[in-house]
């Protein structure tokens, strides 16, 4: 991705510390490959006591860590591939309506979503807003009765659940679902900052430079690949999901900030998280 004048002068680059982690844990043959040759995308399928969502997630994740650093790796393309097996299988699986019912607003939700990036990556297309906009919902929704405590995985997963309303071209439903009467002490720099750019993105929508820097400066510390703040912090930036996390911002940066279309561009999106 060729950043512009202005960003180059601005923005720090992370180059340098994607291609280390490529290094340590993908060039050596240890780490992540050995991941992907241990087990099969569907060992155990008729077995599984919870939802295939963390399963589709691992190979989204591992396809984002090894894109970031080097796009055209074929271990890229195996990740999208196993996923698409995991998502097909999942789609149809009469299990969500029985065995995995009592999470099925976070767990299908989150599985939606994933499988929504999934094939629109894999066939560089748009993304379908219509589902993002329902699978948003329904995470929000999990995230608030499906978790028995309201901790910081909630308290993420609800906040990721606007994003996707976001990323399905709705910033004012979006912030409209972060005034809920829900406190968000454990991700509280996360909830703060996110709440303040949409504030600024409805606003000033028609002026993108404007929430730049302020986008710029929290994505930079979350697309680090090294990023692993204390667990004890009382500022609650134990985020979970991270590399899924990344690609949400990616994806809101390029929609949002650079004001180009999805379709065609996923290299350039990806890029957004290994400059």
């Amino acid at each position: 991705m060729d950043l512009e004048p202005h960003q180059q002068q601005s923005r720090k680059t992370l180059r340098d510390k994607w291609l280390q982690f490529h290094v340590e844990n993908v060039a050596s043959g240890r780490g992540l490959q050995r991941a992907l040759d241990r087990h099969g995308p569907l060992d155990n399928w008729a077995s599984l006591k919870s939802a295939p969502t963390a399963r589709l997630e691992d190979e989204l994740r591992l396809a984002l860590q090894i894109a970031a650093a080097d796009y055209d790796n074929s271990l890229v393309h195996r990740c999208i591939q196993r996923a698409i097996t995991i998502l097909e299988a999942g789609l149809k699986d009469e299990r969500w309506s029985s065995q995995w019912r009592s999470t099925i607003n976070i767990d299908y939700g989150r599985f939606l979503s994933a499988a929504i990036f999934v094939k629109a990556w894999a066939c560089d297309a748009e993304l379908d807003q219509s589902q993002l906009y329902s699978s948003g919902l329904q995470v929000c929704r999990g995230a608030v009765s499906d978790r028995p405590v309201w901790t910081e995985l909630a308290q993420s997963e609800y906040i990721s659940g606007t994003q996707l309303v976001l990323l399905a071209g709705s910033p004012t439903k979006a912030f409209e679902l972060l005034q809920a009467p829900r406190t968000f002490c454990r991700v509280h720099d996360y909830y703060s900052w996110f709440t303040q750019f949409l504030k600024t993105l409805i606003y000033q929508h028609d002026h993108p430079d404007t929430v730049r820097p302020r986008f710029d400066a929290y994505f930079d510390k979350i697309r680090d690949p090294f990023f692993n703040p204390p667990r004890d912090n009382p500022r609650g930036e134990n985020l979970p999901g991270l590399p899924l996390l990344r690609l949400r911002l990616a994806l809101i940066r390029w929609i949002y900030i650079e004001r180009q279309p999805v379709a065609g561009n996923w290299r350039n999106i990806i890029a957004q998280i290994g400059y």
